[in-house]
């Protein structure tokens, strides 16, 4: 049985509209009669800009793969590993951290932390994202 189902809606006329609403009544059909639910709503944060991610593939990644001469991909893998820390995805199971499910504020502390390990480790001073560089 499924057991997490996010469905956005938005706030109109002082009510939260919900427009996926058989969705919802489609997982809770799937559960016996009685059965108690939680319903939790959050405002939507979203994920990683596309700018944000253009310039860790463009600059960042590049940058570093030219540096230390692997791919972006393996280098993209490794900063996951040592930099992001693993979150909770489900009670019980670990999950490796992944970019795609950051939000945008949750990259940016990622990016500045890449930045950062970037000077720290390899004497590499990788460019601000309003700096100018090329991609």
């Amino acid at each position: 049985m499924p057991e997490l189902a996010r469905i956005s809606g938005h706030k109109q006329n002082g009510r939260l509209q919900l427009p996926a609403w058989d969705i919802v009544e489609g997982l809770v059909a799937a559960y016996p009669e009685g059965t108690v639910f939680e319903v939790t709503c959050t405002p939507f944060v979203g994920k990683r800009t596309a700018q944000q991610n253009k310039y860790y593939w463009g600059v960042v990644l590049r940058m570093l793969a030219k540096e230390m001469g692997e791919g972006e991909k393996i280098i993209h893998a490794y900063l996951l590993d040592i930099l992001a820390p693993p979150y909770i995805a489900h009670e019980d199971t670990v999950h490796a951290p992944s970019t795609a499910n950051m939000s945008p504020a949750e990259f940016g502390r990622y990016l500045l932390a890449v930045r950062q390990w970037a000077l720290n480790t390899l004497q590499v001073t990788i460019p601000n994202p309003t700096d100018d560089y090329a991609l």
